[in-house]
């Protein structure tokens, strides 16, 4: 209000003296004056006054008073003007006031385009100021005399200090002792090549204590392209720092346990190429860290186990969400060929992606040694179990070879009579191709247990398998005067398991229930095959027999392995059999039965 009242004090003194400097250069003198006269140049100061003052609008007004002022003068026989005709006082005129309206108004425009630019400078730097109190960043600047200029709302928060305090050189005062001149000498360095600098340092806070600062800064310039100075944005980062050394210490403490662990610990990208590997891992590879970090995981593996490999990863990686396990060869320091089981699990980055792979792996060469071991020996102990019936495979062979030579020599004979009957020869061949293929299945049954092979699992139907052992096995219990009986409980569930191992342990728990019942007398040797199902999703055999049994102090060792109550025996039927057993996760065991002998019994699991 009081600013609108001197404004219009302003214009009420220029208009009384505009008027005045008129009248006075143009109604002083009677008649004609020279257009020349000092007196025309007394508006002057007056014009340019409301020029400055009122921009084009005041302009106007004055040169609008001056013309008027010049023709009523010159309407009265006044001023430069009186005294001629009307055209060349028209035209005398016209060029009075083009010579002093013309630079006039350039110098409005002039002026109006500088308070333009000022206006906008001024309102560039309000804008500015007001953004720069307003984000939580602190921001500073810094002119080409390199003195700080500016600092924002948020650094006088941070520092706890008034802006005058910091402007000049005053913000360097709360630079920590040890960091200020590594800090000045960075900002030097920027002045001198006009670039980017970044730096931490130390700065005194409001709460008294020193908290850790990163400062940016970028070179600034003027619209003309001249060099202004810096702008910077400075931000608390004694949390982070705080986190990094945290989490370089989490690093440490990370690979020392895992250094520590004897199991192999590595990481890998999806490429294959190793990030990390633990000391346990360089030990058994015989290599360093630097030596492995970069190289492909395949540069471990046999050859021929490479494109397995990448099957392998290319499951992983798409399915990333879930661990994976796999057992694979892996090439030894000495040449040789050694296993390893790992477990791999994915390392996603923060958009979701695979970025690489952790895996904690051993060394099962020895396990894997043990189970092809296991294996022979368990193929070994086939063999012993078909060479102790092969009596009876002999005889079970002989009967159907028999069979097919009476037939041969009767067909024979019934050929050479003058009208063979040919029904009956039709029969007799009839019995040949059945014998013929009784005498296979015999010599498959025998080829299947004999020959070695890995363990694969199928359904089975228990009942159809006993069937088959006993197919073989009866022969010799005839041979030894023991009657087998089987009581199969019908429609019982499938179970998983492998036929050739199943058939083993069934025929390893019926030559032992033959054997223990030796010195029994004829009519007592009994042996009973039983299967049943039970409610635990389970399919139970029994072999009982009424032998001798087994000594109570004995029962609890009958399954270890080189115990032995045979003479001559290797005592590793029985072992090979829970061995079996426990591959299939089923179970074994034994039991002496009331009424004399034992009973051996094991289950299997009900297939899916």
């Amino acid at each position: 209000m009081l600013r609108a009242r001197h404004r219009h004090l302003e214009a009420a003194l220029l208009t009384v003296g505009l008027v005045a400097s008129a009248f006075s250069a143009f109604f002083a003198d009677a008649g004609s004056a020279d257009i020349a006269s000092w007196r025309l140049y007394l508006p002057a100061p007056f014009v340019l006054w409301a020029a400055i003052r009122f921009g084009m609008l005041g302009a106007t007004g004055a040169i609008t008073c001056l013309v008027l002022a010049a023709v009523t003068a010159a309407l009265h026989g006044y001023g430069p003007f009186a005294g001629q005709s009307p055209q060349n006082a028209a035209l005398a005129l016209q060029h009075f006031l083009f010579e002093r309206a013309a630079p006039l108004f350039l110098v409005c425009i002039l002026l109006e385009q500088k308070r333009r630019v000022e206006n906008s400078l001024r309102e560039s730097e309000r804008l500015f100021h007001t953004t720069a109190d307003t984000v939580p960043a602190m921001i500073w600047l810094m002119g080409p005399n390199k003195l700080c200029d500016f600092v924002n709302q948020r650094w006088l928060e941070f520092s706890g200090r008034t802006f005058e305090q910091e402007i000049g050189t005053g913000w360097t005062d709360g630079i920590h002792p040890d960091d200020r001149a590594p800090c000045i000498e960075i900002l030097e360095r920027a002045w001198a090549e006009r670039g980017k600098f970044e730096h931490e340092y130390r700065m005194l806070s409001a709460d008294g204590g020193y908290r850790w600062i990163l400062d940016v800064g970028l070179p600034r310039y003027s619209p003309s392209g001249e060099f202004a100075g810096y702008v910077g944005c400075a931000s608390d980062i004694t949390e982070r720092r705080a986190q990094v050394v945290a989490l370089r210490a989490s690093e440490e403490r990370y690979r020392e346990v895992v250094d520590a662990q004897t199991d192999l610990v590595c990481r890998y990208l999806p490429d294959t190429t190793l990030t990390f590997v633990n000391e346990a891992y360089c030990r058994f590879f015989g290599k360093t860290r630097e030596e492995l970090i970069g190289t492909s995981l395949l540069d471990l593996l046999p050859k021929e186990t490479h494109d397995a490999a990448r099957r392998y990863m290319a499951q992983v990686v798409a399915e990333p969400a879930d661990n994976h396990a796999i057992e694979h060869q892996v090439r030894l320091p000495n040449g040789g060929v050694g296993w390893q089981h790992w477990v791999d699990h994915a390392v996603l980055g923060p958009d979701g992606r695979v970025e690489e792979f952790q895996g904690i792996g051993r060394d099962i060469t020895d396990r894997k040694r043990a189970e092809e071991a296991n294996r022979n020996l368990a193929h070994a102990s086939r063999l012993v179990a078909v060479g102790t019936l092969t009596a009876m495979i002999a005889h079970e062979v002989n009967q159907p070879l028999c069979a097919i030579r009476c037939n041969a020599e009767a067909g024979l004979a019934l050929l050479k009579s003058a009208r063979p009957p040919l029904d009956e020869i039709r029969e007799i061949l009839t019995d040949i191709c059945r014998d013929d293929q009784r005498a296979d299945e015999i010599v498959s049954r025998v080829r299947a247990l004999s020959r070695k092979r890995d363990f694969q699992p199928q359904t089975l139907d228990l009942n159809a398998v006993i069937a088959d052992v006993m197919r073989l096995a009866n022969g010799d219990a005839a041979r030894r005067q023991v009657r087998v009986v089987t009581e199969l409980e019908p429609g019982l569930p499938p179970v998983r398991g492998d036929v050739i191992q199943v058939q083993q342990v069934l025929l390893n728990l019926l030559v032992n229930s033959l054997d223990a019942m030796r010195d029994t007398p004829p009519p007592g040797r009994h042996v009973t095959v039983r299967t049943k199902a039970r409610t635990d999703q389970r399919v139970e055999v029994a072999v009982a027999d009424r032998g001798h049994g087994i000594p109570a102090d004995e029962l609890p060792r009958v399954f270890d392995s080189f115990f032995t109550t045979k003479v001559g025996g290797m005592g590793m039927g029985l072992s090979i059999a829970r061995s079996i057993m426990e591959t299939h996760e089923g179970r074994i065991w034994a039991e002496n039965n009331a009424d004399g002998g034992a009973t051996f019994r094991f289950v299997l699991r009900v297939a899916e």
